[in-house]
């Protein structure tokens, strides 16, 4: 860090705003990026706690599936597992998504 403010200090104006301009840039998205990481984390919680709660408790090997599961494939399952009437349509549905 120390180096980076030597570094810094030695720029012209222009420079140090186009160095500003590009690290918040960096900001923006790391925070973008963690928000989105969270939130893909709260869907697949909330999917494994519907899960558990319809069906008992969830095999690793379905948490492991969950885990791979995109953001948009998570909010399908979510709905769909309203209609499940067992955890054999649960299997069903993971197979299909399986499928090339």
């Amino acid at each position: 860090m120390k180096r980076y403010e030597r570094e810094f200090a030695g720029l012209a104006p222009e420079e140090k705003e186009a160095t500003m301009e590009l690290t918040t840039s960096w900001e923006r998205k790391g925070r973008e990026a963690g928000r989105q990481e969270r939130r893909q984390e709260g869907k697949e919680e909330l999917v494994a706690r519907q899960i558990t709660q319809r069906f008992g408790t969830i095999s690793s090997q379905a948490i492991q599936w969950l885990d791979q599961l995109s953001a948009e494939q998570l909010n399908d399952l979510g709905v769909a597992l309203l209609d499940f009437a067992s955890a054999a349509d649960l299997d069903n549905w993971i197979t299909q998504q399986n499928r090339p």
